[in-house]
């Protein structure tokens, strides 16, 4: 089964009737079903264990929070617009929690038909529909669990190689204020599992690498799909201080070595752009990377150590470059004060 977090197949057994009881309090106040809860995500191990037990050194996690079969989804352009006019848009909180569900049931990549679902619900609007959905329930932990989901699958790139339809798409999200309502949803639930899961997902896809939005030199690019996304990348890393979101989760599952290469992938693309380097390498985060690689150094999956040496790297290289330009202003100061003294 395909995962946003590497071969490793891994799932979260949680049923939609399940995600409804995760805060009862919080979405439609029955005490009643106050004793239900999240189930634990059963892991698996890359050597084909099914057993579902969990393996001592790899623990991870999926986005396929939601799905037991292997059915697959098409929905026409008009459809999607009643769906999410109707359910997303205009429903109860069960409503908009099913709708929610099955969005992400046909964007899902694993669906053959998802690219064109995925089409079809840009040109209906939906993540500024998906956005507002979270916003007006953001005390309900399900729907910002399966909107998550959905953000992640809107940022999903069918080409590689990343093309203009891929960040046109990407702006769109931008302008909803998708990654902030990811962030936001972390922040407001900060003990929640599957937020914390989806919305590092879907923040590893929403922010972008600087080069390949054609940034150089400290300047942004002028087209409108790098500025859009740029600035919703500032809001996330200035106003709600994304980067702490993302190393409390590192530090908060250390076992979970896709979840933690996710939020080093997240990390390397905002030490790419000069304008977040310096947020991005604080001493803080370089101690959670580095504590993730001695973790999963040795681990089968090579994503980690990649992601978590290129930040180390990285990190070392500003810092030399820091200490030189220091060491200059010093020498520079000195002789000025020394010509200074011959002077007088």
């Amino acid at each position: 089964m395909w995962s946003p977090f590497g071969e490793t197949k891994v799932y979260i057994p949680l049923s939609l009737d399940e995600a409804m009881y995760e805060h009862p309090r919080a979405d439609n106040g029955d005490e009643s079903s106050s004793s239900r809860s999240w189930k634990e995500p059963t892991c698996f191990d890359t050597s084909g264990n099914s057993s579902g037990e969990e393996t001592e050194n790899n623990h991870s996690c999926s986005m396929d929070l939601f799905y037991e079969d292997s059915e697959e989804f098409f929905l026409e352009l008009g459809e999607i617009r009643g769906l999410l006019r109707d359910e997303i848009g205009n429903g109860d909180v069960t409503e908009v929690l099913m709708g929610l569900k099955a969005l992400a049931d046909h964007l899902r990549p694993e669906n053959r038909n998802a690219q064109c679902n995925i089409n079809h619900a840009f040109n209906a609007g939906a993540p500024h529909v998906v956005v507002n959905a979270m916003g007006k329930w953001h005390s309900s932990a399900p729907i910002q669990t399966v909107a998550c989901c959905c953000i992640f699958y809107l940022a999903y790139d069918f080409n590689a190689s990343g093309d203009v339809i891929a960040k046109a798409r990407r702006m769109d999200l931008a302008k909803a204020k998708g990654l902030e309502a990811v962030v936001t949803a972390m922040k407001t639930f900060p003990e929640s599992k599957p937020i914390r899961f989806s919305g590092c997902g879907a923040m590893m896809k929403l922010i972008p690498v600087a080069e390949k939005l054609g940034e150089r030199r400290n300047s942004v690019n002028s087209n409108a799909i790098a500025v859009a996304v740029h600035n919703a990348t500032r809001r996330c890393v200035e106003d709600l201080d994304g980067i702490s979101v993302l190393t409390e989760t590192m530090n908060m599952f250390p076992d979970y070595g896709g979840l933690q290469s996710v939020c080093l992938e997240a990390l390397c693309k905002l030490a790419s752009h000069e304008e977040f380097k310096a947020a991005a390498m604080r001493d803080y985060v370089v101690e959670a990377v580095a504590a993730t690689l001695e973790t999963h150094g040795e681990d089968e999956s090579i994503s980690v150590r990649q992601h978590a040496t290129c930040f180390l790297l990285k990190s070392m290289m500003a810092n030399q470059r820091a200490t030189r330009r220091k060491s200059k202003t010093t020498t520079r100061s000195k002789l000025k004060l020394a010509s200074c003294e011959y002077a007088a």
